[in-house]
């Protein structure tokens, strides 16, 4: 994690930094990225540097917790911008998702070995329950107050984060078929709806 005196930067100055770290990173694999080029292009010292980050591997785990929370504001304001409307929020997401993978280069970074690892260790409970699971999903957890839960069959935060597990291995699936099967995105957000709607009502046919 960055130690404190970065976060006491100020935001364009972080801005600069992670604007350098993902253009450093889409370049080249992750091994073979440039601290150098990093810290020029930021322009910061390279001893500054390490008083920010311990490696570059501390500084990708930046880079996408910076994302998620960039995502978590997206969500919140849309859920208030529609009164809680919980399955409009993740037809929304899927498009903003798409939309920063393709302006900032995001998915370049997802599909690496280790940001593939920080990827799912971020979105994915891994199993986890209790006390470890929700600090885990926290972030997931402060979508649940603005969500209007009388259109939803959830019990609690838990049922909340099980269910939006669910929407986002559809996400996924979304992100998958256009940057890995090369599908239209048109194509591939009608079928994140087809799937999305079996999330939402159930595939089985009742009496």
């Amino acid at each position: 994690m960055p130690t404190e005196r970065f976060y006491h930067l100020s935001e364009g100055k972080k801005a600069l930094i992670r604007e350098a770290a993902v253009k450093e990173f889409c370049r080249v694999p992750i091994e073979k990225a440039s601290i150098n080029k990093i810290v020029q292009n930021a322009d910061i010292s390279r001893g500054s540097f390490y008083t920010y980050f311990e490696d570059k591997d501390d500084l990708l785990r930046y880079v996408f917790e910076d994302f998620f929370r960039q995502v978590e504001e997206y969500c919140i304001n849309s859920l208030k911008e529609s009164r809680g409307d919980f399955w409009g929020m993740m037809q929304k997401l899927a498009k903003y998702i798409l939309d920063v993978c393709r302006e900032k280069k995001m998915v370049l970074l997802a599909q690496t070995a280790p940001g593939h690892d920080i990827m799912l260790k971020l979105m994915d409970d891994g199993g986890q329950n209790g006390q470890a699971r929700q600090k885990k999903m926290c972030w997931v957890s402060s979508l649940y107050p603005h969500v209007d839960r009388s259109r939803l069959r959830v019990k609690d935060s838990e049922d909340f984060q099980n269910l939006f597990a669910l929407c986002i291995f559809n996400l996924m699936a979304v992100i998958g078929d256009v940057y890995q099967r090369k599908t239209e995105e048109a194509e591939a957000m009608r079928q994140f709806a087809v799937r999305q709607e079996y999330i939402r009502y159930g595939a089985e046919k009742t009496s």
